[in-house]
């Protein structure tokens, strides 16, 4: 096993992106899905991305990513921007202050993977290749999805109650 499965709580926990495109925007939409607090650093930000995070009471930040950028106060960094320098530099920084770091598509400087998630809160599957072929991963995940059912959530919600 090359990495360790877990699930994070991130309720009210202050979260950075740095990025504010498409990619950043669909892992914004995991952690908001999650209860995070969001913070974006890009020089560009999708306005949907930006409503998100002011959904989430975080802040967008609206410059170039520097070393000097305070990094100590999140709780986890994804590097989602479009240069691939820059991203790495994200993960050194984040690596030096010991902060979880995701450099989307690029494994080497990953701290974690976000993997293929079957939703059917609060029942959760994910589905990893230790982000050596995320493809297969979610193709996998598609065929999961279509053998639990979206009521099972409720079973797993009933069955805590118990």
């Amino acid at each position: 096993m090359d990495v360790l499965p877990i699930a994070l709580k991130l309720t009210n926990q202050l979260c950075l992106i740095v990025g504010g495109g498409k990619i950043a925007r669909r892992k914004a939409e995991l952690l908001v899905q999650a209860g995070a607090q969001l913070d974006v650093l890009a020089v560009e930000v999708l306005p949907e991305l930006d409503s998100m995070v002011k959904e989430s009471g975080g802040s967008v930040y609206l410059e170039h990513y520097s070393s000097n950028f305070d990094l100590q106060q999140y709780r986890l960094v994804i590097a989602a921007t479009d240069d691939p320098a820059v991203n790495q530099r994200i993960f050194h920084d984040c690596e030096a202050h010991r902060i979880l770091v995701n450099s989307v598509d690029d494994p080497p400087h990953c701290r974690f993977i976000v993997p293929a998630i079957v939703d059917r809160s609060p029942l959760l599957i994910s589905v990893s290749s230790g982000g050596k072929s995320p493809v297969l991963a979610r193709q996998l995940r598609t065929k999961i999805e279509s053998l639990v059912p979206a009521k099972f959530g409720d079973l797993a919600k009933f069955s805590g109650d118990w």
